[in-house]
């Protein structure tokens, strides 16, 4: 549907799939996704603005990663950048995931971040499952949990859930508009509008998109961020960056 003004962003993976996201959709929080597959290949990592007929133009940045683990190593514990705070998480081939038929959850250790990102993947077994991330994290009480659960047999992710710490539900799971084997998911809060919106692309390998949001968010506890796993529910590349869709002061570029 056509906007008078919206919050966008661009941005091109490995694969050159370039996906542009438009929140804060005149002054509210709808969304909108669209992907573009078969970009060329970069000729220089800058980034520039344009505009035509007075098109308007305002608060550009480029966004900084706080955190990023692709998780590139042997089987074992996910390492020292990461705070496991129940359950057993760990890595097996080269993903992280609960070895444990229980409920795992690990925080970044000392990473901040206002959205948090990463690739999921369904356990192959079909057995029930889930892999979720973690934001507003600080004491573990109202903080967000959102994850995508296999509820049956079937090998697919067919449900998210909105939780307020663990297992204080904000909202009940409900279904995936189509079940999903795997995607990249990115996820955000708008503590103006008090919405966790969760934006799902590459699903099952593809271009296509899903965008659910979650309303009634209470206020952060804090800006950690983490991932969890139930019975082998696959989790990858997990990054923390800064994005917030209201922000609205120039951010300068500061190298970690």
């Amino acid at each position: 549907s056509s906007f008078n003004t919206a919050h966008m962003t661009v941005s091109v993976d490995l694969n050159r799939v370039v996906t542009i996201t438009f929140s804060s959709i005149n002054g509210g929080d709808g969304v909108q996704v669209y992907v573009c597959s078969g970009a060329p290949a970069a000729e220089g990592a800058m980034v520039w603005i344009a505009s035509q007929g007075g098109g308007l133009i305002d608060n550009v940045r480029v966004n900084r990663a706080f955190g990023l683990d692709h998780f590139n190593r042997p089987d074992g514990a996910l390492g020292p950048g990461w705070k496991t705070h129940a359950g057993t998480i760990g890595l097996v081939d080269q993903s992280a995931r609960g070895i444990y038929s229980s409920s795992s959850m690990s925080i970044f250790g000392n990473i901040t971040g206002n959205q948090v990102e990463g690739d999921i993947a369904v356990n192959p077994s079909g057995a029930i499952n889930y892999s979720a991330f973690i934001l507003n994290y600080a004491v573990g009480v109202d903080n967000l949990f959102i994850k995508f659960q296999n509820q049956d047999a079937d090998p697919a992710f067919e449900s998210l859930g909105c939780y307020k710490g663990n297992n204080q539900v904000l909202h009940p799971l409900f279904n995936l508009s189509t079940p999903v084997h795997s995607a990249h998911v990115k996820i955000w809060v708008n503590n103006v509008f008090h919405a966790v919106t969760i934006q799902l692309t590459r699903i099952d390998g593809g271009i296509g998109t899903q965008v659910y949001t979650c309303n009634g968010t209470p206020p952060a506890e804090g800006n950690l961020v983490g991932i969890a796993s139930f019975n082998g529910g696959r989790i990858d590349n997990v990054m923390a960056s800064e994005f917030v869709p209201m922000l609205d002061v120039f951010l300068p570029l500061i190298k970690r």
